[in-house]
């Protein structure tokens, strides 16, 4: 949880530095908005069983003995 929180704070700092990049980040976000807008039902089923697959994986992997 720190290096997920650690990592969220350094790509914050770069967005507010960079302003090219901010702009980037925007745009490619609002194309997200959109895609999913076009075709809302679906796509966030879709994104739904995408995050529960990911936490279920992260979970998993994470009792595993190294």
């Amino acid at each position: 949880m720190t290096r997920f929180l650690g990592i969220i704070v350094f790509a914050g700092g770069f967005l507010m530095i960079s302003a090219s990049l901010r702009e980037s980040a925007m745009s490619v976000i609002k194309a997200l908005t959109d895609f999913t807008s076009g075709y809302s039902p679906y796509s966030y089923i879709a994104m739904a069983i995408a995050i529960l697959a990911g936490i279920t994986l992260t979970l998993r992997t994470g009792q595993e003995a190294r």
